[in-house]
């Protein structure tokens, strides 16, 4: 997980049955650390404190130490960061959480350095104390862990009722109440793409023609498009940015954002036309399939924000090297990018300017044009594009980061239906035809799983759903109804839950691994939102009364909490637009 150079001095189990027992037998907690390789401050505590003998030391013989990557456990993962929100108020991985030998949480961590600092817990601070907690305190740890745990479960719970119509205009003023006005997206800080509440926002649009709803999603496509979360050299878009204006990005690039990313920006061609934005959603997927697909296996997890030798430098130019590429190009190339010589690109952990350079648009290329005294914005792209095709030819001499090779069935379900809808909104047939192609691979695996021998979970099916149906709708071949069909009767009899919506696993246990539902959206749309819009779907393409009363079913069943935050239920409320007269 934390990538070459780090040796594994801890021994760490693998999560499941085996090591719950162990903890028992022994009497010792478990202790659960959470990450992926994909993550940059993950590999930072794997090396800095997982690869010190003392640490390692310290949880060999006090812990049980069980190591987890988030991406193939999410039900797990999940669980883990909404005890972090209780206990801390806050998010983000990587996660060190300790667990009673009954799954209980008492202690979590986002990340944790190696010594401790005012503000943050370290390991060498924390494990001796939490040992000593446990030998000498250990019924009132319990009994605080029991009551984590209550708070834990009620936080999942949400009555069913009735959702009026004008909850959508409430949501829609939540969202566009957070929206930033001057750069897109939603809030003043760092900056996710947030794809399904622009979608939402969108469909709301469609539905009362509403100015501002427009405003904003255009607004946060040309503020996506511009900025660095894209990467202007490769395509695709980068999993976050830390700062409001899209500039600061955290490298990795996840294959679930390539999907979101292509389907929004294909939703904005096909309301407006605007060249732009389908050259967005076309880059985004010939770069996934470029770097992040093995024919005949799926599509990859992730890729990396550095090399496996540790370098971050991929995504980043210093002023003199982009001199050197594009001769006299290069002023015009480096006021259009933002290319300053003492980098643009501010250092993560210092805060400090790096030297180097990420690409980011300054200003709309109608604008730059008439700055620049061009007549012909397209004068001003084509040259634009000439300096990117080189400095692309040079990358592609610098080691790569690093990819995830994991191939997750909602992640891949996600994609697949992405391909589908692009492909049938820009007339790309060649991308109906992969999503054909890749359908039939996921069929013919007959039962599904969430990755090897995982156990699906809801988002798996709901995924994989929503692919069928998007080909079925691109290409009017029955087969992929049909199949969608049969494996909606798989999800209802493993996740279903009659007159309300699904749970998120059927391999629900003890601990935080209780049987739990929820429509809320995280960065991404919940399983139950997902399969709310496959109900609807096939209701649309079948007129079978049956399947709306479902999706019916799904959506009143979080009607509380939608009422309590509307705006977090952005998906679901997509399905309940397209239900309503």
């Amino acid at each position: 997980m934390c990538g070459s150079g780090c040796d594994d001095l801890i021994r760490w189990s693998s999560w499941g049955e085996k090591a719950v027992r162990r903890s028992k037998e022994e009497h010792k907690p478990l202790f659960l650390y959470i990450g992926s390789p994909t993550c940059r401050l993950c590999n930072i505590e794997y090396r800095e404190s997982f690869a010190n003998d003392e640490v390692a030391k310290l949880l060999n013989e006090d812990f049980v130490p069980v190591r987890v990557e988030r991406e193939s456990f999410p039900i797990l993962s999940d669980s883990a960061m909404s005890v972090n929100r209780i206990m801390n108020g806050s998010g983000g991985w990587p996660l060190n959480l300790f667990l009673t030998p009954d799954l209980k949480p008492f202690f979590v961590s986002s990340y944790m350095p190696l010594k401790g600092t005012p503000d943050r817990p370290g390991f060498l601070d924390c494990l001796p104390r939490i040992k000593w907690l446990w030998l000498t305190e250990n019924e009132a740890l319990v009994r605080a862990s029991e009551e984590v745990l209550e708070s834990l479960k009620k936080s999942t719970v949400t009555g069913t009722s009735d959702i009026p119509e004008s909850t959508l205009k409430v949501a829609s003023e939540e969202l566009l109440n957070d929206l930033d006005e001057l750069w897109g997206g939603f809030g003043q800080g760092g900056k996710f793409t947030s794809v399904q509440e622009l979608l939402f926002l969108s469909e709301y649009d469609r539905r009362t023609g509403c100015k501002r709803c427009d405003e904003a999603f255009r607004l946060s496509l040309d503020g996506m498009s511009m900025g660095a979360i894209r990467d202007h050299l490769g395509g695709g878009f980068h999993s976050c940015t830390l700062d409001r204006e899209w500039r600061r990005p955290r490298f990795e690039k996840l294959l679930v954002d390539q999907a979101m990313a292509a389907m929004a920006f294909a939703e904005g061609f096909d309301r407006y036309g605007k060249v732009s934005y389908w050259r967005g959603a076309d880059e985004t997927l010939a770069y996934t399939l470029l770097n992040l697909y093995s024919p005949g296996r799926g599509f990859f997890a992730s890729q990396s924000y550095e090399t496996e030798d540790g370098d971050m430098d991929y995504y980043l130019w210093t002023s003199d090297e982009i001199d050197s590429a594009l001769g006299e190009d290069a002023g015009l190339f480096k006021r259009a990018y933002g290319i300053t010589d003492e980098g643009n690109y501010i250092e993560e952990t210092t805060g400090s300017p790096s030297g180097k350079n990420v690409l980011f648009l300054t200003t709309p290329l109608d604008r730059l044009a008439e700055d620049e005294g061009m007549e012909d914005e397209q004068d001003l792209e084509d040259l634009l594009a000439k300096g990117r095709q080189v400095l692309s030819s040079l990358r592609r001499e610098r080691m790569e980061p690093e990819k995830n090779g994991r191939i997750l069935s909602d992640w891949n379900g996600f994609f697949i239906a992405a391909l589908a809808r692009c492909g049938r909104v820009m007339d790309r047939r060649n991308y109906v035809v992969l999503a054909e192609r890749e359908c039939s691979r996921i069929w013919s695996e007959g039962e599904l799983f969430h990755i090897g021998d995982i156990p699906a979970t809801l988002d798996d099916y709901a995924a994989v759903i929503w692919a069928f149906l998007e080909t079925y709708r691109s290409t009017d071949n029955m087969v992929w109804r049909e199949r969608a069909k049969k494996l909606l009767v798989r999800c209802e009899e493993l996740f279903g839950l009659e007159g309300r919506g699904y749970i998120l696993s059927e391999n629900a246990g003890e601990g935080i691994l209780f049987s739990r539902s929820h429509g809320r959206d995280g960065l991404y749309p919940s399983g139950n939102a997902v399969m709310a819009n496959n109900l609807v779907t096939l209701w649309e393409c079948t007129e079978e009364k049956s399947y709306r009363d479902r999706a019916v079913e799904v959506i009143t069943s979080f009607g509380d909490g939608v009422k309590r935050v509307p705006g977090g239920y952005s998906h679901l409320l997509t399905a309940l637009s397209r239900v309503l007269p």
